[in-house]
Formats: structure tokens, sequence, C-alpha cells
């Protein structure tokens, strides 16, 4: 029997593990999260509740989990890109992990870096974008970008999900922002107001705000071929399957 371990994932390893376990007959699923009540929990053949690590640390604590519990295949999700650089270690445990190598991750999850890396290979188109480490950084970026674009709006450099995404909209104010559900828009001088109240600030990508529709592809490597799957996201909770040539061929 191939045991599988799923790491503090999102609710939608719920349905990974399902589908798993329809394929298949032969698999052990064992999930873990820092919450005891996790979704997927139902799901799994075997649960544990997780600590909440340092990176390093928290890479030494899934090497440990894999050997004590005999993982044959682990596919993470929290703390992938320092499970990564340690990866020889899993594979010399007899550990096969579901991931990228180190630094082709660490490019990933910089926003500035993959942009840096798709200009340099010519894949796609990059918008104008600055890398801001500060407030007057922060304030030039908006001011020269506000000049050629309507609406500008900024992230962390490292964010998952869009968790730390605001556009900037100067109306937002009033009445509108006190009755308005969006928690997205932020006017320009109650930004830089909230990174100012600390000496240092995240590091953060300021660029125009795109407004055409919003695709992700979910991309699997696989010997016989890529498997690409585009994903045109709605203002609903359910999203459209697009198959656009031209999508698919960055993708590739």
């Amino acid at each position: 029997m191939t045991k599988i371990w799923l790491n503090h994932w999102f609710s939608t390893a719920y349905h990974i593990i399902r589908l798993i376990k329809e394929g298949e007959k032969d698999f052990f699923i064992i999930g873990s999260n820092e919450r005891s009540d996790a979704v997927y929990k139902e799901m799994c053949d075997e649960f544990c509740t997780e600590p909440v690590l340092p990176p390093d640390e928290y890479a030494a604590f899934c090497l440990d989990f894999c050997t004590e519990h005999g993982i044959d295949v682990f596919l993470p999700r929290r703390g992938m890109q320092g499970i990564a650089k340690h990866i020889d270690e899993f594979t010399a445990a007899g550990v096969k992990v579901m991931a990228d190598p180190y630094d082709k991750l660490k490019m990933l999850n910089s926003k500035t870096e993959a942009y840096a890396f798709f200009k340099e290979n010519g894949i796609a188109s990059v918008p104008d974008h600055f890398l801001v480490n500060n407030v007057d950084e922060f304030k030039n970026a908006y001011l020269e970008l506000s000049e050629k674009y309507e609406m500008v709006c900024f992230k962390k450099v490292s964010d998952e999900g869009g968790m730390s995404f605001r556009m900037i909209d100067n109306s937002y104010k009033g009445s509108r922002a006190l009755f308005c559900p969006s928690r997205t828009r932020i006017t320009y001088a109650d930004a830089v107001a909230a990174l100012s109240e600390r000496a240092t600030i995240p590091a953060l990508i300021v660029m125009p705000y795109l407004s055409g529709r919003e695709v992700s592809v979910d991309a699997l490597a696989t010997p016989s071929g890529n498997i690409l799957l585009p994903r045109v996201k709605t203002p609903t909770r359910t999203e459209l399957i697009s198959f656009d040539p031209y999508i698919l061929s960055v993708c590739e």
C-alpha cells in the first residue's frame, strides 16, 4: 500500500483525496493541518494536527513525519519552497516529493523575479511594475503609474491567493466605502498612512490594474506531456474552463 501525505492544504484537498480514492484503492491517505477541524479530515485514512514552525524547522519536521509514518509520496502545500530546498534529503529517505526544484519555486514565488524571467525569455507580455521596499518608493511608483494608467494596484511580492491585493481607488470613501462589500479597495492617502505606521514594510509590487479576465492555469508535467487546465475566474464561486490556444501556448 502506498502512503500519501497532504500537509496543511486548502479545503480543495477534500476533492483531491476523493479523486485519488476513486481512481485507486491501494492508497492510504494521511492529512494534516494546524486546525483539527480541517474540512478534508473526514476524507483521510489518518489525520494529524501539525505545528506552525519557521521554514527550515518545518522542513525538518516534515522529513521526520515522513520517516515516522512511512510516507511514500508527499504532496506539500504549506512550506513547499523550504521543503524543496531539502528535497535530496527526502529522496534519500525514499520519499517522492511532488514539488518543483527549489530555484524554480523561489523564482515563481516572487512576482518580480518571475516577471524578470518572463522578460528575459520572451514569455507573454510583462506590465509596467515597480518593486518597492519603503513608503517613499511606494509614493514614487504610484505617482509615475497614475500618470499613465487609470487604476493602480499593489500586493506583496510573495503572496498566495491574492490575500494582500489592493486597488488604489480614491473614490472609495464616505458612504461608498461604508456600504461597499469590497475589501480590495483603498484610497492612496489611506494606503500611505497605513504603510507609514511601521518603520519597515514588506516588499510590494506596484503596477497598473489589469481589468481583463483573470486566468489561472493548473499545470502538471508528465512523461507523456503537460496537463494544462486554464480556469477563468468569475465574480461568483464558479469558474469557467477555457482551452484558449494562446494561453496554452504561453504555458507550454
